[in-house]
Parts: structure tokens; C-alpha cells; sequence
């Protein structure tokens, strides 16, 4: 017969419960057995569910279900934990609170997968799904789309100093290395698409982004965003497995009004017009 379970309790005078149903005893304890679970979990605001299939067969975690996670409030729930946890009081508060995510998740040890997926955080919402091979070389492929990017609520505010600046050795752009290593710690193909995107002010609209990243080589292509009610549409190379990396990169934006991106930032009455480029560059 299956298992129930409920248990109550609380930390520090939080209360928190699980409920729900496992397999049977003699499932969870067989060698090799896959046996069905539906459990509900509350904790400092947090409610998360899963119902599916958990197992290891062939001695490999595996898992096949729906899972479900809520935060009533995220500042309430990180000032909970900061009594269990202290350094969790340094952690930046956001602009965003609330957190709801849906998913079907599967994993056979070497292969995980996120699909039907619902994220929203506050007003920022993303759809779609992600697959990820492990062990080796990770890779990494998701097809995720949005109504809205409010990066305003989504990044803390910046605290940091400005950088001290270096002492002027006469170049146009400086002599740091590139970080373009991380180019080849993963194999990634990603299509990604929003309604609008905003930070600080500014919005982009109908932003559209395929990006393919192979043995440190990276490639946007395409890659366009509506900007200031005109299309600019990119097309990005970046060979970062080269010995001495390579980048190729081709803009065009035709009609951009640079009046209205200047209203976005409250500034009016300074300039108007339409802006047209072609940008053709490699290095």
C-alpha cells in the first residue's frame, strides 16, 4: 500500500507542514524501483509541490513530474530565513516580490528537462523550456519567450562605487584581456523572444534572439530588437576558440527616432529626428 504522510512543525516559531502520498514501503526500498510521489510542502511563504515519479533505476536518480513553487512575498521570506541564516540579510532587496513557477521536469542522471514552463517574477513573466546534457562539457538548449522583461524590478539597485580609473597609456580601448574563456565551458543553443524589455526608463520592443555557442565559437544571428519604432537587426560572429579571437559584427537600423528614446528618459524638448546606420566591423 502507498504512504501517507503529514507532518507539522515549526523553527524559530515559523511554522511549516509537508502532506501527501509515496510509493510503498517496499518500492522506495528496492533496488532499481521507480514509485509514484505527490507531496505539498509550506515554509516561510514558500509552497512548493511535486507529483510524479522518483526512482533510480539502473542506479541513476531519476525523476518525471510536475512541480510547482510560490513566494507570497520575497522580502518577507528572506527576512525569515535571516534568522536562521544571518547573512542573508546583506542580500539585495528587488523591486519584485512575488515568484510563481510551473513546470514538467524530467531527469535520468545525465539529462535534464524543463518544459511547459510558467515563470513570473512580479511583473516579468517567461514561457517555454529548457534541456541540458550533463556530465562532460555541459549543453544547453531552452526556447523561452516573454510578454515583458522589467529589468527595473528584477536588479537590485547598484551600491558599488565607480571603478578607480587606470592611469591613461594613450589607447582608445585598453590592454585588458577579454574573459572570452568562458566561451568554452558550455555548448548552448538558445532562441528567445519578448514583447518588451525595460531597464532604467527605456523600452525595446519585438527583441528576437537566436544564439548558438559550439567548441567556444558564438554566433547571434539573428538578433533584432525594435528600438525608438525602428527595427536594428544584428548579426554577431565571435570565434573564441582561436588562438587570437576573431569578431564580425554587421548592425543596420534604418529610421530609429532618437526623440522618442530621449522622452523615455524624461528628457524632452532637447532633440528631435530619426537616426538610419550600417554598421560593418571586424577586429
Amino acid at each position: 500500500a502507498p504512504v501517507k504522510m503529514a507532518m507539522k512543525g515549526s523553527l524559530n516559531e515559523k511554522g511549516f507542514d509537508v502532506a501527501g502520498t509515496l510509493g510503498s514501503v517496499t518500492q522506495m526500498t528496492t533496488p532499481d524501483a521507480v514509485y509514484p510521489v505527490d507531496l505539498k510542502a509550506s515554509a516561510m511563504g514558500v509552497v512548493t509541490s511535486f507529483a510524479g515519479k522518483l526512482g533510480t533505476p539502473g542506479g541513476n536518480i531519476s525523476a518525471n513530474g510536475a512541480v510547482k513553487l510560490a513566494v507570497a512575498s520575497l522580502k518577507a521570506t528572506l527576512a525569515d530565513a535571516a534568522a536562521l541564516v544571518p547573512a542573508l540579510k546583506d542580500v539585495p532587496q528587488l523591486g519584485a516580490d512575488k515568484i510563481y513557477l510551473a513546470a514538467k521536469v524530467s531527469f535520468d542522471g545525465k539529462k535534464a528537462n524543463l518544459s511547459d514552463m510558467l515563470l513570473t517574477i512580479g511583473k516579468t513573466d517567461l514561457k517555454g523550456g529548457v534541456t541540458a546534457v550533463l556530465g562532460g562539457k555541459p549543453n544547453v538548449e531552452a526556447t523561452l519567450t516573454s510578454a515583458l522583461i522589467d529589468l527595473d524590478e528584477l536588479l537590485p539597485p547598484s551600491k558599488e562605487p565607480a571603478p578607480a580609473k587606470k592611469a591613461d597609456d594613450g589607447r582608445v580601448f585598453p590592454a585588458d584581456p577579454l574573459p572570452l574563456d568562458g566561451l568554452k565551458a558550455a555548448d548552448a543553443k538558445i532562441a528567445f523572444d519578448a514583447k518588451k524589455i525595460k531597464l532604467k526608463g527605456n523600452e525595446v520592443n519585438d527583441v528576437l534572439l537566436r544564439l548558438t555557442l559550439k567548441d567556444g565559437n558564438l554566433d547571434l544571428a539573428p538578433a533584432s530588437v525594435v528600438v525608438g519604432g525602428a527595427k536594428v537587426v544584428a548579426n554577431v560572429t565571435l570565434a573564441g576558440a582561436k588562438a587570437v579571437p576573431s569578431l564580425k559584427a554587421k548592425v543596420d537600423a534604418s529610421g530609429v527616432d532618437y526623440g522618442e528614446i530621449l522622452k523615455q528618459q524624461g528628457m524632452t524638448d532637447i532633440a528631435t529626428g530619426k537616426l538610419d546606420a550600417a554598421i560593418d566591423v571586424s577586429g
